[in-house]
């Protein structure tokens, strides 16, 4: 509850990072790729489909009521994506 930026990459743990963690107005980088799996059953058939959803490690729902901002990257995160986040957080760092 005291980082002004969390940065979550564990890719292993949907909704690994809840609001109850952070504090009020930080910034939150949500860079993890877990892939759910839900089963649906196909109207008037016995068979059913299977999909996937691409989900972050953050937990939105909670986190965004309390995260000043937040950038959601479930889906993918380059690679050229990866190196200018990781270029604007140093900048950053060093302009403070």
């Amino acid at each position: 509850r005291a980082a002004d930026v969390v940065i979550s990459a564990v890719s292993n743990g949907q909704g690994l990072i809840t609001g109850e963690m952070l504090k009020p107005g930080c910034i939150v980088i949500d860079l993890g790729i877990n892939r759910i799996e839900r089963t649906e059953k196909i109207p008037s058939s016995n068979a059913t489909k299977v999909q996937y959803k691409v989900v972050g490690d953050v937990d939105t729902a909670s986190v965004l009521p309390v995260a000043g901002s937040m950038s959601n990257l479930s889906g993918g995160v380059g690679i050229v994506r990866t190196a200018i986040l990781m270029n604007n957080i140093a900048n950053a760092v060093m302009e403070n």
